[in-house]
């Protein structure tokens, strides 16, 4: 009997831990998405500019690359003060485009093929992605 009220006390802590944990990480999905609402409806429009472009262009790095190192820089261009969404199998950020339309950011990646989209939101709600493939491994010897 002993034996019994302990598994079911063991088994009920689990799934008590297991729905928290599943609680916490749809609030913390639900935050970062209202903050990257809050930033985009708050940001100051800027005036369209005649080097404005409407494309999305990934400069770093190149699709179907190969690296040892679990943390690449993902850069490119955009439209000018756009919201640029960067999310990897294990990683997500939010940042904004510069005047010029530049972006920057560092991202971690695990290992094997990581498939990193790149999304681009503007002023008025117009969304450009990109995808690309990256290849991380310790085991790639350099040439």
């Amino acid at each position: 009997m002993r034996k019994e009220v302990l598994v079911a006390i063991i088994l009920g802590s689990l799934l008590g831990l297991a729905i928290a944990f599943g609680a916490w990480r749809a609030n913390d999905l639900l935050t970062s998405k209202k903050l990257a609402a809050i930033t985009t409806s708050n940001s100051i429009t800027p005036a369209p500019t005649a080097s404005a472009t409407n494309d999305l262009v990934v400069t770093q790095p190149e699709d179907e690359s190969l690296t040892q190192t679990d943390t690449i820089s993902v850069e490119g261009k955009t439209t000018p003060g756009a919201t640029v969404i960067i999310t990897t199998p294990v990683y997500e950020t939010i940042t904004l485009a510069d005047a010029g339309g530049k972006f920057s950011m560092s991202v971690k990646l695990e290992s094997g093929a990581n498939t990193i989209l790149v999304t681009s939101i503007d002023d008025n709600n117009n969304s450009l992605e990109k995808e690309i493939t990256v290849t991380y491994s310790s085991e790639f010897k350099t040439q």
